[in-house]
Formats: structure tokens, sequence, C-alpha cells
């Protein structure tokens, strides 16, 4: 009887619960993402515009050079 309940504490022992650090690693790692898609949404001029802005300048300087 006394080896049964070794193999029964040796079970609980190696079965384990999610631990307190790896939950916090998750957690912050979740942070640091939204805190990076906040960011990027309130720099100023998206990549998008600023390209549009410089093919416009491009096609405008082309109009004036065949206007010349």
């Amino acid at each position: 009887m006394g080896l049964a309940k070794d193999n029964k504490m040796m079970s609980k022992q190696v079965t384990k619960p999610r631990t307190l650090p790896s939950y916090k690693m998750k957690l912050n790692f979740c942070f640091l993402l939204l805190l990076l898609l906040l960011l990027q949404m309130t720099i100023p001029g998206s990549a998008q515009c600023s390209l549009d802005a410089i093919v416009d300048k491009k096609i405008k300087d082309a109009l004036t050079g065949l206007d010349n």
C-alpha cells in the first residue's frame, strides 16, 4: 500500500498547472503588440499618402516640363 501512495504522489507532482511567469509573458507580449499597433495608427501621414504625394509631384513636374 505504501508503494501505491508513492505512485499517486509522484503522478501529482508531474502534472503542473500553468505557471505565473508564462502567463505574465503572454500578457506582456499582447500588451506590447497592442501598444505597437496603436503607436502605428497615431503617426501622422501614412506611407500610402506620402507615396501618393510623391507621384502627384512627379506628374506635375512632368506636365510643367512638357508645357515649356
